[in-house]
């Protein structure tokens, strides 16, 4: 008769070593009894749904309940381990800047397979980065959880849900496919049975209305027609006023509106006036409408001023002397006066925008240059920016340049008189 030798089965005590059950023999034997994906190959996971649950809590930890679990791999059968009482199992510090992968674990090394330590449950940490790469797992370990830590985190509980979490496993039970039922009916007609019949009317008693119409059964019932009415006052619970809901109305369905809407006292932000914020944007800029200079004025003229402090003044300026002090008078010379060249001139960035715009036109302006009047010592006459010696001449206050006129008038009528004192002097030196 022909034999064949196969693995030792379990609980075999033999002075031969290699007739008794091994740890590896032993292990397949259980995996028999679990789910398994191929002879002797168990499904790894946790036997239950409440095992070895891993939360996250408000520090770098995280606990995992009790509860067992099937570890294995590829022909060693089945790992079974687990713990009776929660425990808490430490992590790294967040990174500052990445976020980074955790993932919890359950192990049994396996000494015939060159493995160390003891069985633990623990926490394989991945390396910080933009797209956190998936840390590895030791040799024959189960993933209980996983966790993605945010840059910055300061407990395990804050961030991301965990994810794949573990499966579950169990005892290799006879499932049965619908499929693989042979010699079912193809339909399941019901048995004979009775409700009074399905026909006629099912009486109150047995929870029916006793009728075969609607209007008998609401009679039956006592119920109202199906059509009716109820006084106001027999209504109870209703509430004391109906705020209306959301609706509309169109303008022309408004009866009794007033002609007018005088609007009440109220005030506008600086967005709400149209033009506003771009006018005070022109006024910031030193720019003005030109409609006012087109305008003629043919009353009682009143001054624009512009101060140094950048306000605008509608007004006028006193000039009696109850008002004025150490006044004296101004003594330009005739050679002064006479230095103030009279020139035309285009501005420089007119003529630039006639290079780039050669249809552009630029005006031929007529006055002077505030270098020569403050050379000549005609500081008077002269717009400064900054002060004392740091003062560099920038303008001309033309406004000004009247009262050199009448000064030179006044020098030239003192040379006439003294001409006119002289020949007369000549004339009565001859008679």
């Amino acid at each position: 008769m022909g034999t064949i030798e196969i693995e030792t089965g379990l609980a075999i005590n033999t002075p031969v070593s290699e007739d008794r059950t091994t740890a590896q023999s032993m292990r397949r034997a259980l995996g028999s009894m679990l789910k398994q994906s191929a002879p002797g190959e168990p499904v790894k996971g946790v036997l239950g749904a409440d095992h070895l649950i891993v939360a996250g809590t408000g520090s770098m930890e995280y606990t995992v309940g009790p509860g067992y679990a099937v570890c294995g791999r590829s022909g060693q059968g089945a790992y079974i381990l687990g713990i009776v009482s929660t425990v808490t199992v430490p992590t790294d510090p967040a990174d500052g800047i990445n976020p980074r992968v955790d993932r919890i674990y359950i192990v049994q090394p396996d000494p015939e397979l060159s493995d160390s330590g003891r069985a633990r449950i623990g926490v394989a940490i991945g390396a910080p980065g933009a797209t956190p790469a998936l840390p590895s797992l030791p040799a024959g370990a189960l993933e209980l959880s996983r966790k993605i830590i945010a840059p910055l985190a300061t407990s395990t509980a804050s961030g991301a849900a965990f994810s794949n979490v573990a499966a579950v496993t169990g005892p290799n039970a006879l499932e049965l496919s619908w499929g693989s039922i042979t010699g079912k009916p193809s339909t399941f007609t019901p048995s004979s049975h009775s409700l009074d019949s399905h026909s006629g009317a099912l009486s109150l008693t047995k929870g029916g209305t006793g009728a075969t119409s609607a209007s008998a059964a609401r009679a039956a019932l006592g119920c109202a027609a199906s059509s009716h009415t109820h006084p106001w006052g027999d209504i109870t619970g209703k509430p004391a006023t109906f705020p209306p809901s959301a609706h509309n109305h169109t303008w022309d369905s408004i009866s009794g509106k007033p002609s007018a809407f005088t609007p009440s006292a109220h005030t506008h932000s600086m967005s709400q006036v149209s033009g506003l914020t771009t006018s005070i944007q022109n006024l910031e800029a030193g720019k003005f409408s030109t409609l006012p200079w087109d305008r003629p004025i043919t009353w009682t003229r009143r001054a624009a001023w512009l101060g140094n402090n950048g306000e605008i003044l509608i007004g006028h300026t006193d000039s009696t002397r109850a008002v004025k002090q150490d006044i004296e008078p101004v003594e330009w010379t005739t050679e002064q006066l006479r230095a103030i060249p009279v020139l035309h001139y285009r501005y420089i960035v007119e003529v630039q925008k006639q290079i780039e715009d050669p249809t552009y036109h630029v005006a031929l302006e007529l006055g002077t240059i505030a270098e020569d009047l403050h050379d000549a010592g005609l500081w008077e006459f002269v717009v400064y920016e900054g002060h004392g010696a740091a003062a560099v001449p920038v303008g001309v206050h033309y406004e000004l340049l009247g009262l050199a006129a009448i000064k030179l008038s006044q020098h030239a009528h003192d040379r006439l008189d003294a001409f006119e004192r002289r020949l007369r002097e000549l004339e009565g030196a001859s008679s």
